[in-house]
């Protein structure tokens, strides 16, 4: 094998170890979001990204008491918003979220506004939007949200 040969089949094997990730992350769109009540009491939208502290702190509250979700009948999506589906990919690949996570479509970005993160949208069962609100929330402001 010559060295043209071993640098060719380096890289061929760096592209394919590249591309393998964590899970294959879908994309939530509107047609999705029709479907959001599903038997919940509330729903809980979190648009986030990987590069955003404030975020990731929202999440990582949320996944260490998602048991109070759960007991609540209460579920969970988390919808990032970054523009490239590897970085979410590898980023959950330690993350170990409990609930859902989703690739934001730009329809469904659209739909709710959304140009600053985190944002914390709620849905009731019935579909509708309950409250929407920007910036960081613990999991106490999130079910005072569920409250108004």
């Amino acid at each position: 094998m010559s060295a043209e040969d071993n640098l060719r089949f380096i890289f061929i094997f760096l592209f394919f170890i590249s591309s393998i990730s964590y899970a294959d992350i879908k994309t939530f769109d509107l047609k999705n979001l029709s479907e959001i009540a599903n038997g919940q009491d509330y729903t809980v939208l979190v648009f986030w990204a990987t590069y955003c502290p404030f975020c990731k702190k929202e999440l990582k509250d949320i996944n260490s008491e998602y048991h109070k979700f759960t007991e609540k009948n209460v579920r969970v999506i988390a919808l990032s918003t970054d523009l490239i589906k590897s970085t979410v990919e590898n980023f959950l690949k330690t993350a170990n979220y409990k609930f859902e996570t989703y690739i934001a479509s730009e329809d469904i970005k659209k739909q709710f506004n959304i140009h600053y993160i985190p944002v914390t949208v709620i849905i009731d069962k019935n579909g509708d939007l309950h409250d929407i609100t920007p910036g960081r929330k613990s999991v106490k402001d999130i079910f005072e949200m569920m409250q108004d």
